[in-house]
């Protein structure tokens, strides 16, 4: 239930979900492969002891000198 809401929700797996499906990959690998990154964020997360950050925000604000 929740790789599919994250497909549907999160920008950053909707872009991998399409980009995959796109590829040719069969929608259970795909949907496979975005629990897996929901769990390694879940770990991440409770090891750093921090909120979860999406890091897309913060390279689109970034320049470059």
């Amino acid at each position: 239930m929740a790789a599919g809401s994250a497909r549907i929700h999160d920008p950053q797996m909707k872009e991998y979900f399409e980009r995959k499906t796109a590829q040719g990959k069969e929608f259970g690998v795909v949907m496979n492969a975005i629990k897996y990154k929901l769990i390694q964020r879940m770990f991440a997360v409770v090891k750093r002891g921090t909120p979860f950050v999406q890091l897309q925000t913060y390279k689109s604000n970034i320049t470059i000198n």
